[in-house]
């Protein structure tokens, strides 16, 4: 087991999240189903119909318009008369094409001369197409569907026919055609079928319209020119397809024309395009193969599960910034994978269906990182907002990155400080005055050292335990830390003061403080835990603030805090130590305070002991017992001075044995 985990904030468990994620994963793909996804499915196709443009048309296929022209040319109103239809078709063939298609219904009877003219013609070309129509009489009780067709007295035995209905898709734009129903085939695959080709219907009767462009796009003549060959070569229709219908290239007057439709260009402004044009859409698809496809729904469900999955676990674990960034570069590779397929094979890929599930996992991840945030912040500011300053814990809720909870190497400076005497003091003192008292001078050292970004570790009795360092890091933690020790040292004489107006005893407090590397973090049991520090370091530390008791002095710091001091700070080489429990010798240091608040005298003094010093260690004790003897000239009440004195004094009259290497042992605490 991960024993640092159990420190660690549990946040949402990981069940709840892939229960969720799962509903989640489910209602979305569910809701990508319906027809509001698949509307906004169609808004994306017709706006890769508007990034494409215009795209290959077969060219064999033209439309013989019955436009405006035509009927001012004419000048006749509508219906025409169908020996004028028939004398349409005879030049048609007659100008080499290879079938004509109207896209008109003969469903009345005309009289017998127009019948007979259209019957005959009819009879001379057995591949024409005539136009079919699916109709709905709707009725107060009930909708009745009709099959209109041509009237029987113009048929023939070979004249094909096809439907010209054509199915919207919810939003009113025709997308797609339907080859066949029932018993009947469309008008596209009637002509598909004069041409002499054939089509496999069985994978679906339905057929993608691959638009060539907005309407107008496919050739066109205008029904006049096309009856007399009016300015047209007569081998014009030479090898064509030749489709014959109505055509409004006016974009306001075709949103009321009959026969006109909404397509994927209405949307951008482009107008209506024609059913012939539709028709004859759909008929050049057949022709060259290139309807529009669309990715099976199978195959998209699959993808759109393997993306989620991926989302998922790429924000498992530490990495739960990363779905949103994962995800907005899949949206983008999945739009131009899309755009692709669409631009060179003619395959849609619904987005919309594809991305929905994988985007709603990636915002409840999100929404997931968010409350691990929050769970996050509220583990910290309760764990850390009793022993660090306010300005800490906001620092580490915003970057818990900086923060091991489990434990780890870190540079600090340890800080043990302890009341001198403070037992007969408390002795001397009621339970409720000595709590009063006791709470009063641990707020006020407390509030110096979180000033001073220290994280205080605990508080036994009197004594504070402290850190710099962590769980921030600080690259002048040993600054710091002696820099509040200093200031501690200042208040608590100006507390001391208060104290003995009040009748209560002044204090003394012994500081020790070691810079170095230590193991800090959550440590503890699963019930009661506590930030705080392990290692040599924080040994040396404690003994270092015992070891003040040798000296005489009331701030002693290891050689490695000194290092680590700008000049600002003063500080006294005091002696070479071994304490208590460690056989490595220690250099230690009396902390004395900031450079400008030092008396004039203390430079001297500081030269003495250091000349004094150097003299004992060599065992020259009748010349260290001369610079400590002036030392002490300077400044009388200097306790290391006397300390040193009153040791060559000794080693004067017992000297030391050979080798001896002039290092104190600690003996007790």
């Amino acid at each position: 087991m991960d024993r640092t985990a159990q420190f660690k904030s549990p946040g949402i468990p990981k069940a709840v999240r892939n229960t969720v994620l799962a509903g989640v994963f489910i209602l979305c793909l569910a809701w990508s189903l319906t027809s509001t996804s698949k509307s906004m499915n169609l808004y994306v196709q017709d706006l890769l119909f508007a990034a494409r443009g215009t795209a290959p048309f077969d060219p064999s296929i033209i439309i013989v318009a019955i436009d405006e022209p035509s009927f001012g040319v004419i000048g006749r109103q509508w219906p025409w008369p169908r020996a004028m239809h028939a004398r349409l078709i005879d030049n048609l063939y007659r100008s080499g094409a290879r079938v004509a298609a109207l896209d008109l219904i003969f469903a009345e009877k005309s009289d017998l001369e127009n019948d007979q003219a259209l019957k005959d013609t009819l009879q001379r070309h057995p591949g024409t197409v005539l136009a079919t129509l699916y109709d709905t009489a709707d009725t107060q009780l009930f909708a009745r569907e009709t099959f209109v067709t041509p009237h029987p007295d113009i048929l023939t035995g070979d004249t094909r026919t096809g439907f010209i209905n054509l199915p919207n898709q919810g939003d009113g734009r025709v997308r797609q055609v339907r080859l066949a129903t029932r018993d009947q085939e469309s008008f596209p695959l009637a002509v598909f079928k004069s041409l002499g080709r054939s089509r496999n219907l069985t994978p679906s009767p339905v057929l993608g319209l691959n638009f060539a462009g907005p309407p107008g796009t496919i050739p066109m003549v205008s029904y006049y020119q096309a009856l007399d060959m009016v300015h047209l070569p007569k081998d014009y229709f030479k090898d064509k397809t030749v489709l014959v219908g109505f055509v409004s290239l006016n974009a306001d007057a075709s949103l009321s024309r009959p026969d006109h439709f909404p397509v994927p260009w209405s949307r951008w402004g482009k107008g209506y395009m024609s059913g012939v044009e539709i028709l004859a859409t759909a008929l050049s698809n057949l022709t060259e193969d290139n309807p529009l496809r669309q990715v099976p729904l199978r195959l998209l469900l699959l993808l759109s599960l393997l993306v989620s999955a991926g989302l998922v676990i790429a924000g498992s674990g530490g990495r739960r910034h990363l779905p949103i960034p994962l995800w907005a570069a899949v949206v983008c590779l999945v739009s131009l994978v899309c755009a692709w397929l669409f631009f060179r094979f003619n395959l849609f890929l619904p987005v919309v269906e594809l991305m929905l599930p994988p985007t709603a996992c990636a915002v409840t991840m999100l929404l997931f990182h968010f409350l691990d945030i929050r769970h996050e912040k509220l583990f910290i500011r309760k764990a850390f907002s009793t022993y660090v300053s306010p300005e800490v814990v906001r620092e580490l809720e915003n970057h818990p990155e900086k923060l091991d909870l489990g434990g780890e190497e870190r540079e600090i400076t340890a800080f043990f400080s302890d009341i001198e005497g403070f037992t007969p003091i408390s002795e001397s003192m009621s339970p409720k005055s000595l709590v009063t008292f006791l709470n009063e001078f641990l707020s006020e050292m407390s509030d110096l050292i979180l000033a001073n970004q220290g994280t205080v570790d605990k508080f036994e009795g009197d004594a504070i335990i402290a850190m710099f360092g962590a769980p921030l890091i600080l690259e002048q933690h040993a600054l710091q830390a002696c820099t509040s020790a200093v200031r501690m040292q200042r208040r608590l004489a100006v507390l001391n003061d208060t104290w003995q107006k009040r009748g209560l005893p002044p204090i003394r407090m012994r500081i020790g403080l070691c810079s170095g590397a230590a193991i800090v973090g959550n440590m503890g049991t699963r019930r009661r835990m506590d930030y705080t520090m392990m290692g040599d370091t924080v040994n040396i530390a404690a003994r270092l603030e015992s070891a003040n008791k040798i000296y005489g002095t009331y701030t002693l710091i290891s050689d490695t805090t000194q290092s680590g001091l700008p000049d600002r700070i003063i500080t006294r080489e005091i002696d070479t130590l071994t304490v208590l429990g460690r056989k490595k010798p220690l250099t230690i240091y009396q902390l004395i305070g900031f450079r400008e608040d030092m008396p004039d005298t203390l430079p001297d003094l500081i030269d003495l002991y250091s000349k004094g010093l150097n003299h004992y260690r060599s065992a020259g004790f009748e010349k260290a017992a001369a610079c400590f003897t002036k030392a002490l000239d300077i400044d009388a009440s200097d306790r290391p001075a006397h300390i040193m004195l009153d040791r060559c004094r000794t080693f004067m009259q017992h000297p030391p044995p050979p080798g001896w290497d002039g290092v104190y042992a600690q003996e007790k605490k």
